[in-house]
C-alpha cells in the first residue's frame, strides 16, 4: 500500500506539473508584428532575442500557403504586404483584394474577407490589384475591439475595419473626393500612402494616383475621425495650387502659412523662409503654369500623395509625417515649368486640423519620375556625446537618403550612396530659370540614358534596429533609356482621360541592375558596413529583429546578415523572387516564426514575374521532433493538455493496481 500511495503522489505532482505546462501554454509570450513594426514609427523592427545570429543557421520552412488562383478581373493573386502578426494570427491583404487571417502555427485560413469590386476598377495594374504597406492596419484602442483596417481603391478609396478574431466587418466607408476643391484632373485610385493614430483615433490617407499618368489630378492629405463609426472627414489639404490656375500666389501663401519651408539643393537646404519676398515671387508665381496653360476644362500638369510604405506618426505630439510623390506629365514637363512644389516632398502636418508644420522638397523640377514615396521612420538617434536625437528618415527616388528635424525640417544629414553611378540626373537649381524650364531631362534629344531610372535609387522600405543605432537601406542602380513622347496640350495628342499613360517617357531597353544594402549610423549618416548584390533590383524593404537584417532577394533567396557586421549568416533559399519584406511575430504556442510573402506581390512584375504568389513560414529548426497542436483540427491547447493529463493519471493507476494486485499474488477461488 505504501508503494500505491508513493505512485499516487507522484502521479498527483505529474498532473501539477502538466498543468503547469498546460497554463504555460494558454499564455505564451507574443511578439507582435504591427503595422510594419513599432506602431507609427515603421522601424521594420521587433524586439526578441530568440532568433539570432547564432541559430539563424537552422532556419527551415515551417509551413507553405499557396494562395487560391485569381478570379477575373484579376489575373494573378499574391500577398501585397508585410503581413500583421497579433497573438499568433498573421493578417494579410492580397492582389486580389481579399483580407486573410491565417493561423501562423500551420498556415491554416481561420477566416477571409472579399473586399467588393468592380471589373472596371481603376485600382487594378496589369490585371492585379497594385497595394503596399501602407494598405494594412491593426487597432486595439477604437470603437470598443481589436480591429484589422485596410484600405482598398476600386473607384474611389474605401475604408474597412474588421473584428479581428471573427472577420466580422465592423466598418465600411467610402471617402468621399468628388467635390475637393480646384481639382481638374482624374483620380486613377492605384497606390496611395495612410497611417493611423489608433491613440488619438485618426487616419490620414493621401488621394493617390501613381503620377505616372498625364491628366493626374490635384493631390490631397485628408485626415479622418476614425473614433466614429462612420468615420467623420475633418480636414483636406492639398499638396498644389488648384488646377483651374485660380491660384497664382499659392506657392507663395503654402510657404508663408508654414513654420518652416525646404528645398533641397543637392548639397544642402534652401530655407525658402529666409528668401526676400521679391524672390519668392519671381521664383513661385505661377509655379506649374497652370495660369498659362489651363484650357477651362483640363489641367496639363498635377502631382498627388505619396504610396508605397506608411507614413510616421507621433501620438504624443498629434504630428504626422507624410509625403508626396513625383509631378505630372512625368518626364515631360513643357508644360508645367517651375519647381512644382509641393511635389517630391517630405511634410509635418498636425494630425487635428491638417495645417502643414514644415515642407521639404526633395526633387525640383522633376524630369525623372523621383517621387518621394515608400515609408517614412520616426527614430532617437544617439549621438557621440551620450544625447538622443530625434529624425524623420527617408529615402526618395533620387537616390538620397535624408534625416530631418523632427520640429523644424531641418537637414541634419543626407547620404549619397557611391554604388549609384548618376547618368543624366542632378537636382536643378530653383533660381536657375533655365532648368525651371527645361522641358526634359536631355532636351533637345528625344531620348538618352538615365540612371536612377523611373524605378529609383531607393525602391523600398529601410529599417531601424536601435541595438545598433544603425538604419538600413538598399540603394541600386537600374539605369535604362528613356524615350521622351509628346503631352497635351501639343497640337493633335490628346488628354489623357484614363488618369493613367506612361507615354510621357519610359524604359526603351532592360535596365541592368544591381544592389548595395548600407548600414548607417542613424546619428551621422556615415556608413558602418556595406553589402554588394550584383545582377539583382531590389523592392519591398528589408526587416531587422535581435541582431539580424533580413533580406529578401528577387532570386528566391533570403539573405539572413548580421545586423552590426553586415556579415552574411544564412541564405534560406524560398524557391522564388520577393519584392515584400518579411513580418517577424510568434506562433500561438510562441515560438517564433518569419512570415515572408512570396511571388509578384507589387503586382507590376518590375523585379519578379507576374506570377501568383504564395506564402512561407520559417521558424528555427527544433533539435528534436516535437509536438504541436494544430487549431484547425479543433483541438485546443487547454483541452489537449488536459487530456495528456488524465490519460497520464489512469495509465499511472492502471499500473499501481496492477503491481498491488502482483504482489498479493492471484485470487483465492471462491470454491
Amino acid at each position: 500500500m505504501r508503494k500505491l500511495f508513493v505512485l499516487m503522489s507522484l502521479s498527483i505532482t505529474l498532473i501539477l506539473s502538466i498543468s503547469a505546462i498546460s497554463a504555460s501554454a494558454q499564455s505564451p509570450t507574443y511578439v507582435n508584428w504591427n503595422s510594419n513594426a513599432n506602431y507609427g514609427l515603421n522601424w521594420n523592427y521587433v524586439p526578441q532575442s530568440v532568433l539570432n545570429s547564432s541559430n539563424a543557421q537552422s532556419l527551415a520552412i515551417k509551413w507553405v500557403l499557396p494562395l487560391p488562383a485569381a478570379a477575373a478581373p484579376y489575373k494573378l493573386n499574391a500577398i501585397a504586404d508585410t503581413p500583421i502578426i497579433e497573438n499568433g494570427i498573421a493578417y494579410m491583404f492580397s492582389t486580389t483584394a481579399t483580407l486573410y487571417a491565417v493561423d501562423t502555427q500551420d498556415g491554416s485560413v481561420l477566416w477571409s474577407f472579399q473586399a467588393p469590386y468592380s471589373p472596371a476598377s481603376s485600382g487594378l495594374v496589369a490585371g492585379t490589384y497594385h497595394g503596399h504597406n501602407s494598405d494594412l492596419f491593426y487597432s486595439t484602442e477604437l470603437l470598443g475591439q481589436p480591429l484589422v483596417w485596410f484600405l482598398y481603391e476600386g473607384n474611389g478609396y474605401h475604408i474597412y475595419a474588421l473584428a479581428a478574431g471573427t472577420g466580422h466587418l465592423v466598418v465600411n466607408y467610402t471617402l468621399p473626393t468628388n467635390n475637393l476643391p480646384g481639382v481638374r484632373g482624374i483620380y486613377q485610385y492605384t497606390g496611395r500612402d495612410a497611417i493611423l493614430d489608433q491613440k488619438n483615433g485618426v487616419l490620414i490617407i493621401g488621394t493617390g494616383s501613381i503620377s505616372e499618368g498625364t491628366g493626374i489630378a490635384r493631390g490631397f492629405f485628408i485626415g479622418i475621425n476614425v473614433k466614429t463609426n462612420p468615420p467623420q472627414v475633418m480636414w483636406e489639404t492639398p499638396v498644389m495650387p488648384p488646377q483651374d490656375g485660380s491660384d497664382p500666389n499659392w506657392d507663395l501663401q503654402s510657404i508663408q502659412s508654414m513654420q518652416y519651408a525646404w528645398i533641397f539643393n543637392g548639397t544642402g537646404a534652401v530655407n525658402l523662409k529666409s528668401l526676400p519676398l521679391s524672390v519668392l515671387n519671381q521664383t513661385f508665381y505661377d509655379d506649374w503654369g497652370l495660369t498659362k496653360y489651363y484650357n477651362g476644362t483640363n489641367s496639363f500638369a498635377g502631382t498627388s500623395t505619396g504610396w508605397g510604405g506608411p507614413w510616421a506618426v507621433d501620438p504624443s505630439t498629434g504630428v504626422a509625417y507624410v509625403t508626396t510623390d513625383q509631378a505630372s506629365p512625368d518626364w515631360n514637363a513643357t508644360f508645367r515649368p517651375g519647381p512644382d512644389l509641393w511635389s517630391d516632398s517630405i511634410f509635418a502636418i498636425n494630425e487635428t486640423n491638417g495645417q502643414p508644420i514644415w515642407a521639404f522638397q526633395t526633387t525640383p523640377h522633376d524630369l525623372w519620375d523621383f517621387d518621394c514615396s515608400w515609408s517614412v521612420l520616426l527614430v532617437n538617434a544617439t549621438l557621440s556625446n551620450g544625447q538622443t536625437q530625434p529624425e524623420v528618415l527617408k529615402g526618395c527616388k533620387n537616390g538620397y537618403f535624408y534625416a530631418l528635424d523632427p520640429n523644424t525640417g531641418k537637414l541634419l544629414w543626407y547620404f549619397d550612396p557611391p554604388n549609384i553611378v548618376r547618368e543624366n540626373t542632378y537636382i536643378a537649381n530653383i533660381f536657375n530659370e533655365t532648368q525651371m524650364t527645361k522641358p526634359w531631362e536631355c532636351y533637345p534629344a528625344a531620348s538618352c540614358y538615365q540612371n536612377p531610372s523611373g524605378t529609383g535609387g531607393f525602391e523600398s522600405d529601410p529599417s531601424y534596429n536601435p541595438n545598433t543605432g544603425l538604419v538600413y537601406v538598399a540603394a541600386y542602380n537600374s539605369g535604362s533609356k528613356v524615350a521622351i513622347q509628346p503631352v497635351a496640350p501639343t497640337p493633335g495628342v490628346p488628354y489623357d482621360t484614363a488618369g493613367l499613360n506612361f507615354a510621357a517617357g519610359g524604359a526603351a531597353g532592360a535596365p541592368v541592375y544591381n544592389t548595395t544594402i548600407w548600414a548607417l549610423n542613424a546619428a551621422t549618416g556615415k556608413p558602418a558596413w556595406s553589402l554588394f548584390i550584383p545582377n539583382q533590383g531590389y523592392r519591398g524593404g528589408t526587416t531587422t529583429t535581435g541582431n539580424l537584417l533580413f533580406v529578401p532577394l528577387t532570386n528566391g533567396t533570403i539573405d539572413v546578415i548580421n545586423a552590426a557586421t553586415g556579415t552574411v549568416v544564412a541564405q534560406p533559399f524560398i524557391g522564388a523572387g520577393m519584392d515584400t519584406q518579411p513580418a517577424v511575430g510568434t506562433d500561438p504556442n510562441g515560438n517564433i516564426v518569419i512570415i515572408q510573402p512570396v511571388g509578384s506581390a507589387g503586382g507590376l512584375g518590375l523585379f519578379t514575374p507576374l506570377v501568383s504568389g504564395t506564402v512561407v513560414a520559417l521558424h528555427i529548426l527544433p533539435s528534436a521532433p516535437v509536438v504541436t497542436t494544430k487549431t484547425v483540427s479543433g483541438v485546443s491547447p487547454t483541452i489537449f493538455y488536459g487530456v495528456v493529463a488524465i490519460a497520464v493519471v489512469l495509465a499511472i493507476v492502471a499500473l499501481a493496481i496492477g503491481l498491488a494486485s502482483r504482489r498479493r499474488g492471484p485470487p483465492k477461488s471462491s470454491s
